[in-house]
């Protein structure tokens, strides 16, 4: 099994592997940028009850907990269901603890509700959204109502134009270049697949199309420095991804350019 989604933490060795990185590498850059490189040490919490906000508490919870974010001040810590009409009270209670940047995870409709809700109570602070909305069909969206400075995690992928010759902008183009055979814009969801695909197909033209489930775990389990449109994979880490909090990066979305602008480098530096 190769899953897309960063809750999954495989054991090491197994039959499942993840495409991307984990929560925890995902959160930790945006945490490292918000209060390394930007010094903002007030912060504020909104999360969904469901499985990605009880995902989300787990992760700041760990990450706080860290010698590294000691004088980081958690100054509020909401939560909202996804069946909400109005998460009003949330972000005046949000508002009165003034903060300086807001965690609003989430994933999908519910999502609108935060956002227009912090419009509405005048709240024009930075907002740090996790990827699962980066896609251009929910920025279009909520166009009208999102935050100014709104930043989420990537891998490596927006930062094609920038790169110097290689195999990592090599695989990029191929990526680029088949999306847009399709009329598609690269985005989170877009890009998520390309390289658990691409793996898949480089082990079946190394093992032949009759290799067994065996084989061809062990032939992603040894690969070191595989050259993807995210980066390059290395299984010797043990996760199961081959990626981790160093290939990473911050973006921001760029409402005149319409598209996610990096703001770091890898690992949120």
């Amino acid at each position: 099994m190769y899953c897309t989604s960063p809750v999954l933490y495989p054991p090491a060795g197994s039959y499942a592997f993840v495409g991307g990185a984990s929560s925890v590498d995902e959160t930790s850059v945006l945490l490292h940028y918000v209060t390394h490189t930007r010094g903002w040490k007030r912060i504020a919490i909104i999360t969904p009850t469901d499985a990605t906000g009880q995902e989300a508490d787990n992760t700041f919870n760990l990450l706080l907990a860290r010698p590294e974010y000691r004088d980081v001040q958690l100054i509020d810590h909401e939560h909202f269901g996804l069946s909400d009409i109005s998460v009003a009270a949330q972000v005046a209670r949000i508002k009165q603890a003034n903060p300086q940047t807001i965690f609003a995870w989430g994933t999908g409709a519910p999502m609108g509700n935060v956002y227009r809700a912090l419009q509405d109570g005048g709240l024009e602070l930075p907002v740090f959204g996790s990827n699962g909305n980066q896609v251009y069909t929910a920025m279009e969206q909520w166009r009208s109502i999102l935050p100014h400075q709104y930043y989420q995690y990537a891998l490596k992928w927006p930062v094609y134009s920038q790169l110097s010759a290689g195999p990592v902008r090599d695989a990029m183009g191929v990526m680029y270049a088949a999306l847009k055979k399709d009329g598609i814009r690269p985005d989170g969801a877009s890009v998520s697949s390309c390289d658990p695909a691409m793996i898949l197909i480089d082990a079946f033209r190394k093992l032949g199309t009759n290799a067994t489930a065996k084989q061809v775990r062990d032939y992603i389990l040894n690969l070191r420095d595989f050259s993807g449109s995210d980066g390059y994979y290395d299984f010797s880490i043990g996760n199961q991804r081959g990626f981790s909090v160093k290939d990473c990066i911050v973006v921001r979305w760029d409402e005149k350019k319409q598209t996610w602008i990096p703001v770091t480098g890898v690992a949120g530096k």
